[in-house]
Order: structure tokens, then sequence, then C-alpha cells
């Protein structure tokens, strides 16, 4: 709509040659605004034949390099979480093994208890059907770093052990409340014409207490057994359950021997603790009757003073 010789000529008077941005001509292109801001700055514009729209190369260069910076701090701050992850996983406490496990109460004291399953050559009469039981010194209870051998069945499987006793926690007193005994060995299976090594490990808790109601000693016995340090839920289910049902019945055993040999060989103590209890149980029982007691008295007393008179009045009698 204007004479290109008007744009020229209002172009050549504007203020020290600068173009002026009012107008311009129909088919003539703007100015690149980021050329604009380089030349402003002093530096190198961009290429005569690059359009608008487009970026130079060195614009391209820090695009890029800004793309490579953020993946890097990203993979960076991945790298970090998984490392902060794995080290307070490995940090955590790991929960324990548990093996198979089963518990019996035994009406007796916990020294009676703890002779009975740490001496070796009792263990004929009570675990798992065992057969024969052979050692060095197997006739006290055994401590830390003596060996044993024993033969026993569980289910059809014949096992021969020789254990070690690992580690043990000896009732010093009568007022002791927990005692363990720890006992680890190699055990070989005799699965029809192949032989099968397993490693186990028995560990028996024992925690005395007193009975709810009638107040004697008891003890809360656990026996535990682990086997190739696996965790009971991952044992073959069968194998599982023949441990189990040969646990339960070692168990019956112990509280069967222990509370017999309690009945008929009280201990000093256990004798004492009886005769306390029944003088308690006497005096209480004429606690609560104390009028029923004087009136048998003061019967008693009649009837005496009565057989008394009735003598005299037969001397008199008689003399």
């Amino acid at each position: 709509w204007m004479p290109s010789e008007w744009l020229n000529e209002m172009q050549g008077n504007g203020p020290e040659g600068a173009a002026l941005h009012t107008a311009s001509a129909p088919n003539e292109q703007r100015p690149n605004r980021r050329a604009l801001q380089n030349e402003s700055k002093g530096g190198r514009g961009p290429p005569e034949d690059l359009h608008e729209g487009e970026l130079s190369e060195d614009d391209l260069i820090r695009a890029k390099a800004r793309k490579i910076s953020m993946i890097i701090s990203i993979v960076v701050s991945i790298v970090a979480v998984g490392v902060t992850f794995f080290y307070a996983k490995s940090r955590a406490p790991t929960k324990p093994l548990r093996g198979v496990t089963s518990a019996v109460f035994i009406s007796s004291e916990m020294n009676r208890v703890y002779d009975y399953i740490s001496t070796p050559d009792f263990r004929t009469e009570w675990h798992m059907s065992s057969v024969e039981v052979s050692g060095p010194a197997i006739d006290h209870s055994a401590v830390v770093g003596e060996v044993f051998a024993e033969e026993f069945r569980v289910a059809s499987t014949h096992i021969t052990i020789d254990w070690n006793v690992l580690d043990r926690q000896f009732p010093t007193s009568t007022a002791t409340n927990y005692a363990e005994f720890v006992i680890e060995g190699t055990a070989s299976l005799e699965l029809g014409d192949s032989i099968r090594t397993e490693h186990w490990r028995e560990i028996f808790r024992l925690r005395a207490s007193k009975h709810q109601f009638a107040g004697t000693d008891q003890v809360q016995f656990e026996f535990e057994i682990l086997i190739d340090g696996k965790d009971v839920k991952d044992m073959d289910p069968k194998w599982k359950k023949s441990v189990t049902k040969a646990i339960k019945a070692s168990l019956t055993n112990i509280k069967d021997r222990v509370e017999e040999d309690t009945r008929l060989n009280p201990s000093p103590q256990k004798l004492k603790e009886e005769n306390k209890r029944k003088r308690v149980v006497k005096a209480e029982r004429e606690a609560k009757q104390p009028e029923a007691s004087s009136k048998k008295d003061q019967t008693l007393k009649k009837e005496k003073k009565e057989k008394t008179k009735d003598k005299q009045g037969q001397n008199d009698k008689s003399k």
C-alpha cells in the first residue's frame, strides 16, 4: 500500500541509520529476534540462510547439553535412591529362622527337667525312637564341647547323627526362670539304597513358672529342630509332618518320665514346700471355723465333767 521509494526514503532518514520496524514491505522478511539479541551482545549472528523459527548450531549444542545434563541428573538420583534402599535393607534386622517347634508343660522343677534332657544316656527313653547312644561321657549333663553319637528313627527313616554340644544355659538356682540346651550335628539319612546328609540343630528351652491354681512348680518345655538352616515354611511338607509328629511324641515321653520321677522321688526342697503348704492350708481352715472349734471344745469339756461326776457317785455308793 506504500510505494517502495517512500519506504526507502523513510528508512534512510531514521535516527543513526537504524531500520524502522513500524512498517515493512509485503515481501520483506522481518529480522530474526535471536539474531538481533546476539548482535546486541556483540555475538556472531546466525547464518544468512537461517529462516525464521530455526535455531543456530550453537543453540542446538546448548539444547543438547541441557538434555544430557537433565538425563544424567535423573540417573544419578535413581542410583542414589537405589543405593539408599539396599543399604537400609541390608542394615535392617533380619528375622531369625524358625524350625519345627512344639512345647509342653511339665509339673516338676526346672533342675530335674534340665538334667534329664541334657544327659545323653537318657535319650533312648524319650528321643524320637532312639535306639542307641554312645560316647566318651554320656552319663551326666553334657557340657559345651562334648560329643556323642545317636541312632534313631523318624517315621520309616533311619538316622545316625554325631552330636556336638553347642551351647548351654544351666539353671544355677531354684530362682532361675530360664534355661537352654543346644546341640548340633551332621545327620546321615538312609533312604532305601541312597544316603542323604543333613545338618541338624536341636534347641531345648525351659521356662519356670507356678501352676495357676495349685501353686506348684511347672516348666514350659519347648523343643525346636532346624534342618539345613531352613525355615519351617521352606521344608518339604511330608518331611515337616514326620518331624513334627516325632517331636510331639518325644515331648509326651519327657512329660510322663519326669512327672513320674517327681512323684516317686520328691526333692528335699519339694518336700519342704509341700509341708509348708499343708501347714498354711490347715491354718486357713482353722481360721475360717473358730466358732465351730470352740463349741467342740466346750462339748468335750462338758462330757469330761459329767464322766467325772458319774465316777465320783459310783465311788460313794460303793463306800
